[in-house]
């Protein structure tokens, strides 16, 4: 990876999750020099745009360096999904291609989104002519972006979470050189991806497998609210051994979904990428360091389960925050990475479409 100037801060990450907001920047050696992370009042999507301003003037007040930002943008925002294309030599209009196939499934006009597709060419699975497409709404972005501008930031793109995570792994466990599963324990899916170096390779995402399945079970068996119910699952079950009892329960059944998404996708992963045995699973998002929930996926998919490591010691669940603050961290071997998609004027997201391949 391209290593910042010396004393130079890094660009500022802030992930725009449904339950939290979190936000992260390195100073020139890479250690975190200042980190937020703000709980939501309810766990919702998506953003307002009064909501918007008022995180960003938090984030302005709380002493993060400079007005470079780089946003992780809510799930509902760049949906993502793999799609047949003609092959890159073809001389077929690619994106415009891509385009029409994301707008025939979304039902929407092709004119009123954003789109970066890429080739996950690095590692190489079989299906030829299959690629990862991400696109965002202009009006969803603009709504964004526009908050950000009003309070003196200069947001230099939009990035879905999947990548930033993806280049968190690529630069802080540099030692897996081999394709690699990581999965996201979000509030509302389980995100589980295959990187390679900095580059999204497969992602799937498990509607129903996120945390708010789990909250949602506490509070209606314990009739307990969104704060208490936080509580339940952090701190209570260490202070009270009946709660404990009750949570691991809650936590065994919330795992089967996320257990079952690994397994599939490591039997896809070993059919596609034959170098890799896939027996090592990296966890980023709010349960990754739940030692509980970790042991139980380890004994039942039968991997190793460990929390993906961020730089400075920084919880997994700063992972796509981290990966947003670097993402102008690149790799030399990626100097030939293609464009798709790009479009120009003060009113579209040509840089956030921009940041989101080159982060994938």
């Amino acid at each position: 990876m391209k290593m910042p100037k010396p004393n130079r801060p890094s660009l500022i990450g802030v992930d725009l999750g449904a339950s939290h907001v979190r936000a992260v920047q390195f100073d020139g050696a890479g250690h975190p020099l200042r980190t937020l992370s703000l709980p939501r009042g309810e766990p919702r999507e998506p953003y307002g745009a009064d909501e918007l301003r008022e995180v960003a003037a938090i984030v302005r007040r709380r002493g993060f360096v400079g007005k470079r930002v780089v946003l992780g943008a809510p799930k509902s925002m760049t949906p993502s999904a793999m799609i047949e294309l003609p092959p890159e030599d073809s001389g077929a209009p690619l994106t415009a291609i891509a385009r029409g196939e994301l707008a025939r499934a979304r039902r929407i006009d092709p004119s009123s989104f954003e789109l970066t597709w890429w080739s996950p060419r690095g590692a190489g699975p079989p299906a030829r002519g299959r690629v990862i497409a991400v696109s965002c709404e202009h009006r969803a972005a603009t709504t964004v972006l526009d908050a950000w501008s009003d309070e003196g930031f200069d947001v230099l793109g939009l990035c879905p979470g999947p990548a930033a995570v993806a280049r968190t792994h690529a630069i802080d466990s540099p030692e897996d050189t081999e394709p690699t599963i990581v999965v996201d324990l979000g509030w509302s899916s389980c995100e589980v991806i295959i990187s390679h170096n900095d580059r999204v390779l497969f992602q799937r995402s498990v509607k129903g497998a996120g945390a708010a399945s789990l909250h949602a079970a506490c509070a209606e068996a314990c009739e307990l609210d969104h704060t208490h119910t936080g509580w339940m699952l952090g701190a209570g079950r260490e202070e009270a051994p009946e709660i404990a009892s009750v949570v691991s329960g809650m936590l065994q059944a919330y795992g089967e979904s996320a257990s079952r998404a690994i397994q599939t996708t490591r039997v896809y992963a070993q059919e596609c990428w034959r170098q890799s045995d896939f027996n090592l699973v990296h966890i980023a998002g709010g349960f990754a360091s739940d030692s509980e929930l970790l042991d139980w996926l380890q004994a039942h998919v039968g991997v190793i389960c460990v929390p993906i490591s961020v730089a400075g010691g920084l919880d997994a669940s700063m992972a796509t925050a981290a990966g947003l603050a670097r993402a102008d961290w690149t790799r030399p071997e990626r100097a030939d990475t293609h464009r798709h998609g790009r479009h120009n004027g003060p009113s579209d997201v040509s840089s956030s479409v921009d940041e989101m391949e080159h982060a994938a």
